[in-house]
C-alpha cells in the first residue's frame, strides 16, 4: 500500500501574511508539519505542494517531494480538494493524507490513526 503525505502551504493569507513560514517552537509552521509526516512510519511519501519558492527551500529534506502549485490553486477562495486532486494527479496513492500546519501540536499517533482507519474501512479523512 502506498500512503502519501502532504502538506499544502500558500505563501499569502488574508489574515496573516507569511503564516506557514512563521516559528512555532523554533521551527517555522510549515517545517513542523513535515517533519511530523517524516517521522510517521507508515508515510511513504512527503509531498509539499506550494506556490512558493520560499516555503519550497525551507521544506527541501531528503524524504521530500516539492509540488509547484498552479496559480489556479494558490487563491484564498481555492478549495483543499482541487489541491489534494493536484497532489493525487502527481503522486498517485492508496491512501493520502494531509497535515495542517495550523496545528503543531498533534500527536504522532493521530496520523498513524487516521492511516489506519481509513486502510481498514476507505473513508476519507483529514
Amino acid at each position: 500500500m502506498n500512503i502519501v503525505g502532504s502538506v499544502i502551504a500558500r505563501i499569502g493569507s488574508k489574515r496573516l501574511t507569511y503564516k506557514n513560514l512563521l516559528p512555532y517552537k523554533g521551527e517555522p509552521l510549515v517545517l513542523r508539519a513535515v517533519r511530523k509526516l517524516l517521522e510517521s512510519e507508515t508515510v511513504d511519501q512527503v509531498v509539499v505542494s506550494t506556490d512558493s519558492e520560499l516555503i519550497a527551500r525551507t521544506c527541501l529534506l531528503d524524504g521530500v517531494e516539492i509540488l509547484h502549485r498552479p496559480k489556479s490553486l494558490a487563491c484564498d477562495s481555492t478549495a483543499s480538494i482541487p489541491v489534494f486532486q493536484h497532489i493525487f494527479e502527481h503522486f498517485p496513492c492508496d491512501i493520502h493524507i494531509n497535515y495542517n500546519c495550523n496545528f503543531p501540536e498533534c500527536d504522532q499517533s493521530v496520523i498513524d490513526q487516521a492511516i489506519s482507519i481509513a486502510s481498514e474501512t476507505g473513508e476519507a479523512l483529514s
